[in-house]
């Protein structure tokens, strides 16, 4: 008895799972009149972003770069040459320093340098090369 009464209650359960799945009961909601966000997009990975002025800058392994004034609409500033890098310059000379004490990454990393996951910040007492500050 307790056997046919868990086979029809199975039974059952199928059965409605069938109806409601026929019946066009929808799981989500339609979409309706929706606006269509409009953005442009950069890949720039393991992101660190920094505000100045009215500008957002983010940084990112592999010497990505990019800004923005709105937070959705992005462009690169900066070019992915390790010999002439539209920020840092030569970047295998200018830093070959911090390659000494670091090491050298895998050679696939940006020209053999293992260049990850920078983080940026703001310091007004940092003197630029130019003499000025911040």
């Amino acid at each position: 008895m307790k056997y046919n009464l868990k086979k029809l209650m199975a039974s059952l359960m199928v059965g409605v799972l069938f109806f409601l799945g026929a019946s066009g009961i929808k799981a989500q909601a339609e979409m309706g009149d929706r606006n269509v966000l409009d953005f442009d997009e950069v890949s720039v990975h393991d992101p660190s972003i920094i505000k100045s002025n009215d500008t957002y800058y983010v940084f990112g392994s592999h010497v990505a770069a990019a800004k923005s004034t709105d937070l959705r609409n992005w462009e690169y500033f900066v070019n992915n040459n390790v010999g002439d890098n539209t920020l840092l310059g030569n970047i295998r000379e200018n830093f070959k320093e911090v390659f000494k004490w670091a090491g050298n990454g895998q050679t696939t990393d940006v020209g053999g340098m293992g260049i990850w996951a920078p983080d940026v910040y703001y310091s007004e007492s940092y003197k630029n090369s130019d003499g000025t500050t911040g």
